[in-house]
């Protein structure tokens, strides 16, 4: 009971000093503390706080220690905090700010949950298998490199990040190996629940013994006890781990594994450590020393492997390696290709959150290869983009591969058909480009038929550079003009057909190549058929006809007698004029156009029509 009143006490005690649980009144420390994992409870001289970063807002983990336990919980807390801001190592849990008051010490770390929490339910055995590998290799590096040993070793010790990823904890009573004063021959016994898995020769006190012999063995009992937390019970431990379980357990402290001895024989072909995910892991945190053919053959499987990859160690794990590879210039295609599978699998949040950022960013990037595999992939993921963010951020850079010197990047931006006003306008621009190639697959991406473009747009721009690319030189992009207009001519105006079109194509009716000759004479059959479409749609003539002459009628008036008809006669002077002297033009056509209601266009067919009366 006594316990109990004591937790009680501190846990009230901290949240009077966390002021209001906000952190406003801590001084040095740029964190405000939310609420507790209530799971943690109990597992630790520690509190553990949800928390988040005054000046990013990014999510973090406060671990909180009320001074007034005493004297004997207060060394081991300053000794967390001592080795914390000392020990940078992957596997270690990552340190970010602390401070320590009158009343309490303050610990921030990256965010994460502690292992308890995640052993209860259905745990991937692979994120298992993974922690396992980190956690000795953590270990490894405590006790060869930096020659110490940390004889707190629990799930109480371990905590999950996001990724899923296991991270060493729990350095109360982590010490030197050499010396006579280490802090774990004193205050073992503060810690919770220590006594159930203490060392052999910690129980009997063997402090000698302990610090002379092999490195690593004291931690190497300690792993077996984080082996056997993990796993729940012995029946549940796979066969070739507890195989190497029980030599950690060894009480002989000669024939004993040490952690670095465990990871080394647990890795070997066929060993428990021994799995795709932790090979593709490894390998991602070792990119950078990785050669061109070793990346090659890597990324060319990633697709498939990450497939039966936990989806947040993917998210948060394989995605921000990925990333940074792309960024720096060490991805390609396939690299892409993974982003866009990962991110497949996330909602519109996360992939605004994750990737979007990621990718707007790369295409400012002035490596082509990394802007050619953006181009190739452009499809899968440019619709998840905010258009609001496509058009400020991604446009400009994306309009800039029309004009680059390097013809791939060029081919590869016309392969996108997101058609706007300003892209428009550099397709047209790329049908004079000096690779003949480019200027034929420029006609092939005008998809005339898709939507956003307007009338105006056929008008003024896009039928006078179809026309322009009739005359070019080279005879795939004449086929590939002719075929725009022939696929298109339902759109063109039929006067613009009569006038401009049809005259433009039909010298390529007798062109010298049978392929532009054949789409020429396609082309004027589909052109004539909207011009004969648009002709039965117009009235019978265009014509205004001039209106019937009144003639006012005398009252008293005699009638009229029409003039007498003058005999014809052979001998008549008129037989003897010549034809263009004796046409006179009636009074009706010899006034203006505008008052008989033709118009210029018409004045060879009233000539004609003319001799014809003669």
């Amino acid at each position: 009971m006594s316990g109990l009143s004591s937790y009680l006490y501190s846990t009230l005690s901290i949240v009077s000093n966390i002021s209001g649980i906000g952190g406003s009144g801590i001084p040095d420390f740029h964190f405000t503390i939310g609420e507790a994992i209530e799971e943690y409870a109990g597992k630790s001289i520690w509190e553990l706080h949800r928390a988040v970063s005054t000046n990013d807002k990014s999510e973090a983990a406060v671990f909180v220690f009320d001074k007034n336990r005493g004297s004997s919980y207060t060394a081991v807390a300053q000794n967390t905090l001592k080795r914390m801001r000392t020990i940078r190592h992957p596997g270690v849990l990552r340190y970010l700010e602390g401070t320590e008051t009158a009343d309490a010490i303050y610990i921030a770390t990256e965010a994460v949950t502690p292992l308890v929490m995640h052993l209860e339910g259905d745990y991937s055995s692979e994120l298992k298998r993974w922690g396992l590998y980190k956690i000795s290799d953590t270990l490894r590096f405590i006790n060869e490199d930096c020659k110490m040993i940390h004889a707190n070793l629990s799930s109480s010790s371990v905590f999950v990040t996001r990724a899923g990823e296991w991270k060493l904890g729990g350095f109360e009573i982590m010490d030197t190996q050499a010396g006579s004063e280490q802090i774990f021959r004193h205050y073992t016994s503060v810690l919770p629940g220590y006594a159930a898995r203490m060392a052999p020769e910690f129980e009997s006190q063997a402090w000698d013994k302990a610090t002379g012999s092999k490195p690593g063995v004291v931690d190497g009992w300690y792993l077996a006890c984080l082996i056997q937390q993990a796993y729940n019970a012995r029946g549940k431990i796979p066969q070739p781990l507890w195989q190497l379980c029980q030599k950690l357990l060894t009480p002989n402290l000669r024939l004993r594994l040490s952690p670095a001895k465990f990871l080394q024989m647990a890795s070997r072909p066929g060993g428990f450590l021994d799995s795709p995910f932790i090979t593709t892991s490894l390998f991602l945190e070792n990119i950078a020393v990785k050669d061109d053919d070793e990346k090659a053959e890597f990324f060319a499987g990633l697709d498939s492997v990450i497939e039966g990859f936990p989806q947040d160690f993917s998210k948060y794990k394989i995605l921000p390696e990925l990333l940074k590879i792309m960024e720096f210039g060490g991805g390609d295609a396939k690299v892409l290709s993974g982003i866009i599978r990962i991110g497949q699998e996330m909602d519109e949040e996360e992939y605004n959150q994750l990737i979007s950022p990621a990718i707007v960013q790369l295409f400012s990037s002035n490596d082509r290869r990394l802007r050619f595999s953006l181009l190739e992939y452009m499809g899968s993921f440019i619709q998840a983009i905010p258009s609001s963010v496509v058009s400020k951020k991604v446009l400009p850079n994306f309009l800039s591969g029309f004009s680059d010197a390097a013809p791939a990047i060029r081919e590869a931006t016309l392969s996108q058909k997101s058609l706007n006003s300003d892209l428009l306008k550099q397709l047209v621009r790329m049908i004079a480009d000096p690779e003949p190639g480019i200027r034929t697959n420029t006609l092939g991406v005008l998809d005339l038929d898709g939507e956003g473009v307007n009338d105006n747009s056929y008008k003024y721009v896009i039928c006078p550079a179809v026309m322009q690319a009739f005359r070019d030189q080279f005879p795939p992009v004449r086929s590939a003009a002719l075929a725009v207009a022939s696929a298109c001519a339902a759109k063109w105006d039929a006067l613009e057909i009569a006038r401009r079109v049809i005259p433009s194509i039909s010298p390529l009716l007798v062109d010298g190549e049978r392929p532009v000759r054949t789409a020429a004479l396609k082309t004027v059959q589909a052109m004539v058929a909207r011009v004969e479409q648009h002709a039965k749609d117009m009235p019978d003539t265009l014509a205004k006809k001039p209106p019937a002459p009144t003639v006012p009628a005398a009252a008293n008036s005699a009638p009229t007698t029409p003039p007498p008809v003058r005999p014809t006669s052979t001998a008549s002077p008129v037989a003897k004029t010549s034809p263009a002297s004796s046409v006179s033009m009636p009074p009706s056509f010899a006034s203006s156009p505008e008052k008989s209601g033709w118009n210029d266009d018409d004045d060879d067919l009233l000539e004609s029509d003319d001799d014809n009366d003669e």
